[in-house]
Parts: structure tokens; sequence; C-alpha cells
């Protein structure tokens, strides 16, 4: 439980390290200027100003949202809570497409990206 706890915690304080400061609130700390000027920093949760991604999810904060997750299942699991929490029953779409989700991903860029090709061709001619 402390585990899930402290997990949470982290998460909230660093949640906004993206944009130069970490806290809680009111309470903010300004990060060092030096932590945004590379890209390498920018997995960690330091990006420099002109970065830009669709699908950029740096490893601070949600590495401690993942861990507050973990925590918490093995809480549940001990107090054999996730059994009743859990085990209502399955919806069966969820269940086939959580089975397949790889594949699913792999093939859904190709035909979005398709999709996207077609309609500019149109549109422009």
């Amino acid at each position: 439980f402390l585990g899930a706890v402290i997990s949470l915690a982290i998460f909230i304080f660093t949640k906004n390290c993206c944009y130069g400061s970490v806290g809680f609130g009111s309470f903010k700390i300004t990060l060092p200027a030096w932590l945004y000027q590379n890209y390498f920093t920018a997995f960690l949760g330091f990006p420099q100003a002109d970065f830009y991604s669709m699908d950029y999810f740096p490893l601070f904060p949600w590495f401690f949202l993942f861990a507050f997750g973990f925590f918490l299942y093995h809480f549940l699991e001990i107090w054999n809570l996730n059994k009743k929490l859990f085990s209502k029953g399955k919806v069966p779409v969820v269940s086939f497409l959580g089975r397949r989700s790889l594949l699913i991903y792999l093939i859904h860029q190709p035909i979005i990206y398709g999709i996207c090709e077609a309609i500019n061709f149109l549109v422009k001619g």
C-alpha cells in the first residue's frame, strides 16, 4: 500500500516536469534550464522547446503511474480483492482486441497512412 501511495505522490509531483517545473498545486520548483537543452533528455521528460511529437510519453512522470498500478495490484492481491473487483465478467470484444493488440497496432498504422494519402490525393487532385 505504501508503494502505491508513494508512487502516486511522485507521479503528481513530477507531472509537469515537461513544462519546466515540479510540485504540488501552487508549490512549484523550477527545474534548471540545462535539462531542456538537448534531445537526449527528452525521453526522460525534459524536452527542448521546439520538440514535438504526437505520441510522446516520457519516463518521468509516467513510470510512477505504472509503479502505482503495479503496487496497487499487489495490494489488492494480498487482500484477495482483485478477484472480487475485476472478475465480474469479461467483455468479449475487449478480450479479443487485447489478445491481438500488437497485430492491431502494426496493421492500423499503414491503413491510416493510406487513408490520409487517398484523401490528400482527392483534395489536391
